[in-house]
């Protein structure tokens, strides 16, 4: 039987962390656009709605990301 705690390649590291990356910006970019719609259907002023969808976005964002480090 194989061992099931194999150690990680180097490479494998490096994907997983790069993808974190893009996986940030494209939160960020969803929650800009869900922003820009709700201001835009609402009128809301000074862009708070773009404000308000891209921090939940970022916080979700930033939690899964530190749940999924502390899970490894």
């Amino acid at each position: 039987m194989a061992p099931l705690n194999k150690p990680q390649k180097p490479l494998s590291n490096y994907l997983k962390y790069t993808s974190m990356a893009f996986e940030m910006i494209g939160a960020l970019a969803l929650g800009y656009l869900i922003g820009r719609w709700i201001d835009r259907q609402w009128s809301v002023p000074k862009s708070l709605g773009t404000i308000a969808s891209m921090m939940i976005f970022l916080f979700a964002t930033l939690f899964r990301i530190l749940y999924s480090l502390t899970k490894s």
